[in-house]
């Protein structure tokens, strides 16, 4: 059984409707049946792009039924797995003339945080290519691993924070290398510095970064005292000594698992208790499904910041926090020259 990562679009667009509809589907301007080419090469003569075109082959003429198929979410920084079911099909009324060319797919789990996975299978993940074979060895067997885990029929392990090949990984010893050949640098860098966090970041001291941060952006904190919060970690106000607004009431989770309803409705009532007008839910584990699709109810009382978020409002507001967290997390400016086809 082989294993393919593959990307419901540039921005994400077709990720829903893949969950929801049980598919996988791609593009790549080709507005007819791959199977009207009577081989890879006549479709690389057809298509501007020599990789869109081995792609798209790979999709319909390799990609098999069991194989395991690896979605990771550009909208909710999740990872969904599943298994292929049907055979390739030109269907451009199931996703979209955008995305005509589809494969059944029975959903596993669809919102497995970044974080229970290996760094380097976060990196096999990363690739730019629309459809990819991961380069991590064994990969079929510990992602099975983690989404048993996470549904609960095995024991939650931690993902491992060692520092991996990844980048440097050469094409001759890398399996599926040929289609690993582009990082999507901006997430692999978020992903470090979450790894991080979990390494150096427990308890108060996550607090102590989260607080930190609305500092930055001109907020006075209160950290609250452990064990008299009442499930408010930082009390945030901004104007004159904090008695301005808006008031935030905001609640810090660091472990791994994923902050379920029961504590977002905690935050909703502590919220009334305190008299703030806002809340911000913090968790290095990300939020459960039910979470988000709440929270796009409630999206002008409560933000939500998961392990991406968080990298990414610390990447932000860097040069202004604490010499401390600085030293914990040393970041230097690198300047690459961008791949593009």
């Amino acid at each position: 059984m082989a294993v393919w990562t593959i990307k419901g679009g540039r921005y994400g667009e077709h990720e829903n409707a893949f969950l929801e509809k049980g598919v996988v589907s791609v593009g790549f301007g080709l507005s007819h049946s791959v199977t009207d080419f009577p081989d890879r090469e006549s479709l690389r003569s057809h298509l501007a792009s020599r990789s869109a075109a081995d792609q798209i082959w790979r999709f319909c003429k390799e990609v098999a039924e069991g194989d395991m198929v690896v979605l990771p979410r550009k909208m909710t920084r999740e990872v969904a797995v599943g298994h292929v079911r049907g055979s390739y099909v030109y269907q451009p009324e199931s996703v979209g003339s955008s995305a005509p060319h589809v494969r059944t797919v029975d959903w596993q789990v669809t919102n497995i945080p970044r974080s229970h996975f290996d760094r380097d299978l976060l990196n096999s993940f990363g690739s730019l290519l629309t459809i990819s074979q991961p380069g991590a060895p064994d990969a079929e067997a510990r992602i099975s691993r983690v989404a048993n885990a996470f549904l609960g029929n095995e024991p939650v392990a931690e993902a491992s924070t060692t520092p991996s090949a990844g980048l440097g990984s050469s094409e001759d010893d890398t399996p599926g290398a040929d289609l690993f050949d582009e990082i999507d640098i901006d997430q692999e860098i978020r992903d470090r510095i979450v790894a991080r966090l979990r390494q150096r970041f427990a308890g108060t001291r996550l607090e102590y970064l989260v607080a930190s941060i609305l500092k930055t952006s001109g907020y006075f904190v209160l950290q609250t005292r452990e064990g008299a919060d009442g499930g408010v970690d930082v009390l945030a106000g901004k104007g004159d000594m904090g008695f301005g607004e808006p008031r935030l009431c905001v609640q810090v989770k660091g472990r791994t698992s994923p902050v379920d309803l029961a504590e977002y409705d905690r935050l909703q009532g502590n919220i009334s208790s305190f008299r703030a007008q806002h809340g911000l839910l913090v968790s290095l584990g990300g939020f459960t499904k039910p979470v988000h699709d709440r929270n796009e109810r409630s999206f002008f009382v409560i933000r939500l910041w998961g392990p991406d978020e968080l990298a990414q409002q610390l990447l932000d507001n860097y040069d202004s926090l604490p010499q401390e967290i600085r030293a914990d997390i040393p970041l230097e400016t690198v300047r690459i020259l961008r791949q593009t086809e």
